[in-house]
């Protein structure tokens, strides 16, 4: 049976308050999620490799557009370290992909730069990052908007907490809009998600504790909290990344912890006393090393 024109509004009607609703409000029913993806398109920009976190996505996994990552107050490093995974599952599921990572100064000073030899350790190659130093917040929002538009990268992560307030609603459809149209990532860190946002996906990103299998470092792990998702429902998740194959993955079985610290807590603890009742190592007070040189 064909849809009344009324009925058609009203779906409309009610899909454009859900598009505008608080986070925490209304979530956007099935059947509008449903009609949102067939109508607009929306292909998949990569997979998490997680069935978990892929099945919250309709089109399969996060769309191209623009993704907000917030870590802990006071741990810049935890949302640019999911960041960065995410782009190692970019290159992944993409062998000719490659990106920009654009940090402004404040940034820098607090984090410092990616780390060759980390990234490696991770499973992304740095040689296919180009590395962008902006002289200030803004103009780094700026090249992020010039390189989502221009199309040349896959990716574009950006790191400017001090403009963060910029990524208002207008900045993030304009990166919702280009990316679309130039099928780019566009991957920011924010110090909080209280500004009213377009962005696909809001990301709350946590470390938690990493199991140390035969003695030796764990995989890094996180705890995900989804709060924002256009295309699908929300949730918390706990995962571990393998290096090895570039994916998320559930947690593995806990294994015991390591068998002993390799340094020992410091403490103070004075030296045992030797023979002559002084610790070891020790050779008097001044006046006695004094006397004693004088008397060889």
């Amino acid at each position: 049976m064909t849809a009344s024109p009324t009925l058609d509004a009203l779906r409309s009607r009610i899909e454009s308050l859900e598009r505008q609703a608080p986070e925490g409000g209304l979530r956007p029913s099935v059947h509008a999620q449903r009609r949102r993806t067939a109508e607009a398109g929306w292909t998949p920009a990569f997979s998490f490799g997680l069935e978990a976190l892929d099945s919250r996505f309709s089109p399969g996994g996060p769309t191209f557009g623009a993704h907000e990552v917030c870590g802990p107050a006071g741990e810049p490093a935890t949302a640019l370290l999911f960041m960065v995974l995410i782009l190692a599952r970019l290159f992944r599921c993409d062998p000719q992909a490659q990106a920009l990572v654009v940090q402004e100064p404040g940034a820098l000073n607090e984090g410092g730069g990616l780390y060759g030899p980390g990234l490696w350790a991770l499973g992304l190659d740095p040689g296919r990052l180009v590395l962008v130093n902006a002289r200030e917040g803004g103009e780094a929002l700026r090249i992020v908007d010039e390189a989502v538009r221009s199309g040349a990268v896959a990716a574009v992560l950006a790191e400017a907490p001090r403009a963060a307030r910029k990524l208002d609603l207008a900045a993030t459809q304009r990166l919702n809009l280009y990316g679309r149209q130039t099928s780019t990532l566009a991957l920011l860190a924010t110090p909080d998600l209280e500004a009213t946002s377009a962005a696909m996906t809001r990301w709350r990103v946590r470390s938690r504790p990493s199991q140390a299998p035969r003695d030796y470092l764990g995989a890094p792990a996180l705890e995900l909290e989804l709060i924002r998702n256009r295309l699908g429902p929300t949730g918390r998740f706990n995962v571990d990344w393998s290096s090895d194959d570039a994916a998320f993955r559930l947690p593995q079985t806990p294994a015991a912890p390591l068998r002993a610290p390799v340094v020992s807590t410091p403490v103070y603890r004075p030296a045992v006393a030797g023979a002559s009742g002084k610790p070891p190592g020790r050779r008097g007070d001044p006046q006695e090393r004094l006397a004693a040189h004088r008397g060889r």
